[in-house]
């Protein structure tokens, strides 16, 4: 006998948007928009945001630009796809998995 109880018709929670993309407004930003991240100047922490962008725009498309600036470093949106403004959907189209 397993010492664990299966349970039947719990429903599925909605998935909750977790790590770096997450935290950051880059699905809502448009031409034109920027937003500041203040790292305290930390080198690691202005790469950490810059890389984050950069895989946000691989997946979903656009450019956006970062710049460091006074303690922190700062993001544009260059061009975005319009696509990309309006789907919070997985972008590779797949049902995802176990959070």
């Amino acid at each position: 006998m397993s010492e664990y109880k299966i349970e039947k018709g719990v429903p599925i929670p909605t998935p909750r948007r977790r790590g770096a993309i997450a935290r950051f407004p880059l699905r809502e930003m448009v031409e034109g928009d920027s937003f500041f991240v203040d790292t305290r100047g930390s080198k690691p922490e202005n790469a950490k945001v810059s890389s984050t962008v950069s895989y946000f725009a691989k997946r979903n498309g656009g450019k956006f630009m970062c710049r460091q600036q006074d303690t922190g470093i700062r993001v544009w949106c260059l061009e975005r796809i319009p696509s990309a403004v309006t789907s919070n959907e997985n972008p590779i189209g797949e049902e995802m998995t176990c959070d």
